[in-house]
């Protein structure tokens, strides 16, 4: 496992990336797929145009080969459903720093909308789910019902906060881009459909 950390990694799944702008050029750079590790630079890849995601310096690359040479690599499969919570966690935490600073420049009757009583309620409700995830996260086993159960609670603390931008802070506010990456995080990289059938 220490090699690995040396190098940067993407992991593909159903045949698809995703990998940030910056890491596209790099040429240390190892794609995981099928249970190999394979280099970047030997793989044969399109891009997939997707507007959000690259507004957000975001690639997808539909793999069409992989090369014939490849260096076993088991035990990453092990991390990744962790991977994919620990992403969701992060974006769903950058949501709520959003609509936090979206609120804080809101005034309703008299007072900062941040400082309501219903938007308080939310906000710590979100913030035991989110809370809640994360001790689950790092416990050392993960079973696929407990990762579908920790996915549900994430996509409802989402539209929580979601609902709590209102239309314009949702327009403006960038958050729409935020769920919609957590979303396709959570659909491309759900190893659950591989492994439970």
């Amino acid at each position: 496992m220490a090699d690995m950390a040396a190098e940067p990694t993407v992991i593909s799944n159903r045949g698809y990336l995703l990998a940030a702008e910056s890491m596209v050029n790099l040429t240390n750079l190892r794609v995981y797929a099928d249970g190999n590790r394979y280099a970047w630079s030997d793989c044969i890849a399109e891009n997939v145009h997707d507007p959000i995601l690259e507004r957000n310096g975001i690639r997808v690359f539909k793999i069409l080969e992989l090369p014939e040479t490849s260096n076993p690599c088991d035990e990453l499969r092990l991390f990744i459903d962790r991977w994919v919570l620990g992403c969701r966690l992060g974006i769903a935490f950058r949501m709520l720093e959003r609509l936090m600073s979206h609120l804080s420049n809101r005034v309703s009757f008299g007072q900062k909308t941040h400082q309501h009583q219903m938007i308080k309620q939310a906000v710590s409700e979100f913030l035991v789910i989110f809370t809640s995830l994360r001790t689950q996260l790092d416990m050392p086993t993960l079973t696929s019902v407990d990762r579908k159960y920790m996915h549900e609670e994430l996509d409802l603390g989402m539209k929580t906060i979601t609902r709590l931008m209102g239309g314009h802070g949702f327009l403006s506010g960038g958050i729409h881009d935020d769920g919609y990456i957590s979303d396709f995080i959570k659909i491309l990289y759900r190893m659950e459909h591989d492994q439970d059938g």
